[in-house]
């Protein structure tokens, strides 16, 4: 880092005293990194704000749960103010909110976002999660510290009030790297989780009421070069697709932020690369953004020691309708043996990443049996045996 980079960084540190400049910081750093070029932009096509375009999550949403209560004959009997869904079989009632149904009470759903207090009991019930410690985005040091005993790449988040990966930087080495990974993540909570990067790929898991439902497996966000186009030409491409697609190849948009401009850096590249003609590049770790190319179904892949593992997961936390974010390298052999982590317990999890998969001919319908449950609709096991009878989606 130069004289001038240190300079920059107390300077944005120093910001962080009020709210406005804990917000302005991260966004300031950002511009440091991308040039104003690119800021502008994603001002000018919205991609700070979140979904891919306005209202594209609600409209996805409508249309998962419309599929589902069509399937089931049952019916959405009122859109009511705010996006809520009511839906409706005979006498019995329900009300969905995008991913957010009613099974679970409050107190467990704030429980399922304090990331510290999850690892805590899951260690206690014996599952692996991050090897971990938290800090203060005002007192680094108890960070730093950490860092510089772990031998590989860490991850820095909010420790609480965060889902969806918002705020999470991977792939951080350096004490300089850790500054503005808390600064990012320092916008949503005070408290923040240093984690040891698990190597592999992510495995999310559904589980219903201790039933598991669905797996899919999600690889780090790609682009695929062309030998013309520049890897923020190849990112700009691949969020005009998800937009045109109206949310069907994802919600939010591949965003260029400290994540992608690690991630890019430690690979000898940047934003002004140019990747060979079929070349794909990694552009982040964190896999929220993932395209559709980089998502599968993987109902048969995990070992029976890794599900026991998530299910126990799910158990300690009590969470009726839960999603398991799990990393390893090879899902073949348990957790403890190569290393990899349960990484977060959802108690909103994300229902359309299992309809957004590269090979759409096996996707999972998953709101249908959620659906299902609650309006106490039996399932018609005929209609639907690989929604309950496979052998990896068990009760």
């Amino acid at each position: 880092m130069t004289a001038r980079d240190t300079v920059a960084l107390r300077a944005l540190q120093a910001l962080t005293a009020t709210q406005r400049g804990r917000d302005l910081a991260p966004r300031l750093d950002l511009l440091r990194g991308t040039g104003v070029r690119h800021v502008v932009h994603r001002m000018r096509h919205g991609l700070h704000r979140g979904e891919i375009a306005p209202g594209v999550k609600h409209a996805v949403y409508r249309r998962i749960w419309s599929d589902a209560a069509a399937a089931l004959g049952a019916d959405i009997l009122e859109e009511l103010p705010g996006g809520i869904l009511e839906i409706g079989h005979g006498p019995a009632r329900t009300r969905v909110f995008e991913q957010t149904v009613a099974l679970d009470d409050a107190v467990t759903l704030r429980l399922a976002i304090d990331k510290r207090t999850v690892h805590q009991l899951l260690l206690r019930a014996r599952v692996p999660v991050p090897v971990h410690r938290d800090f203060t985005r005002d007192d680094p040091a108890r960070g730093l510290e950490f860092l510089a005993r772990e031998p590989g790449p860490c991850v820095v988040k909010a420790a609480t009030g965060t889902g969806g990966g918002d705020g999470t930087t991977c792939g951080v080495r350096t004490a300089e790297d850790l500054t503005r990974a808390a600064m990012r993540a320092g916008r949503r909570s005070d408290t923040l989780l240093i984690e040891r990067q698990a190597r592999g790929s992510v495995y999310r898991l559904l589980f219903l009421d201790d039933r598991l439902l669905d797996v899919v497996c999600q690889s780090s966000p790609t682009v695929d070069g062309d030998g013309t186009s520049t890897v923020e030409e190849l990112i700009r491409a691949e969020n005009r697709r998800r937009a045109r697609a109206g949310g069907a190849d994802g919600i939010y948009p591949l965003r260029v932020d400290l994540d992608c401009l690690l991630t890019l850096s430690h690979a000898g590249l940047a934003l002004g690369s140019v990747p060979a003609a079929g070349a794909r590049c990694t552009v982040k770790i964190a896999t929220n953004e993932a395209r559709v190319e980089d998502c599968r179904t993987a109902r048969d892949e995990l070992c029976d020691a890794i599900v026991e593992d998530a299910h126990t997961a799910v158990r300690t936390l009590g969470v009726r309708l839960a999603g398991v974010d799990l990393v390893t390298a090879d899902p073949s052999r348990p957790l403890r043996e190569t290393g990899g982590v349960i990484n977060e317990v959802n108690g909103t999890p994300a229902l359309h990443r299992h309809y957004q998969v590269s090979d759409r001919q096996n996707l999972m319908p998953v709101a249908e049996p959620v659906l299902a449950y609650l309006l106490g609709i039996e399932p018609d096991e005929p209609a639907a045996p690989a929604r309950f009878s496979s052998s990896r989606v068990r009760a």
